[in-house]
């Protein structure tokens, strides 16, 4: 929290929320336009009624919008995920990211990734919802909402606790395997419960 506060001079328990643009010119993205321009600059009016608002984008920002740049050393957004009140915006793995981290998220894409739907099946740490401007609209409520709940921020960091707790350590369990090959993968042919001896 000291790295937060002292880089992005924010008081002391001030809220603030990641807003996540990125370039919608990969070729997976192909087809997709991303959040209308009206609707950042709504979202951003909106949440700063509630929070500090931060734009990490994979694009130039548009000058009006330069002043909300995120501007970090790219090793340190996981600091800066773990204390945020929201992440907004169009990526997945950023998403992702805030829910082992415990933020809630609200992710916009059309075609939410299997993961994606995963944890917010799951665990509801995740809200899914396309680029159709209604959904955009319905996501900037939500967002909203989310800001204004002490709440809903607790609760994430125990679901995501919960979440964890069900997992394995991947590294201790690849250190296994590798140790133990061919025998290794045997036993996970044989018996893929195996791995569960390898639970956190």
């Amino acid at each position: 929290g000291k790295y937060v506060i002292e880089n992005f001079v924010l008081r002391e328990n001030e809220k603030y929320v990641i807003f996540r643009l990125v370039s919608w010119h990969a070729t997976h993205d192909y087809g997709h336009s991303g959040l209308d321009y009206d609707n950042i600059v709504d979202t951003i009016a909106e949440f700063s009624k509630y929070a500090k608002v931060f734009i990490s984008s994979e694009s130039n920002l548009p000058e009006k919008l330069e002043q909300y740049k995120l501007n970090i050393a790219p090793h340190k957004i996981h600091d800066v995920i773990a204390f945020a009140a929201l992440v907004f915006g169009e990526s997945s793995t950023m998403s992702e990211e805030a829910a082992m981290l415990g933020v809630p998220s609200v992710y916009l894409y059309s075609n939410s990734t299997i993961y994606t739907t995963y944890l917010e099946k799951n665990y509801g740490l995740i809200v899914n919802l396309s680029e159709e401007y209604t959904d955009q609209r319905k996501a900037i409520d939500i967002g909203s909402k989310i800001l204004q709940s002490d709440e809903i921020l607790q609760e994430c960091h125990s679901k995501a606790t919960k979440m964890l707790s069900e997992k394995i350590d991947v590294t201790a369990f690849l250190l296994w395997f590798v140790q133990n090959y061919p025998e290794s993968k045997k036993i996970m042919n044989e018996n893929s419960d195996y791995q569960l001896q390898f639970k956190k």
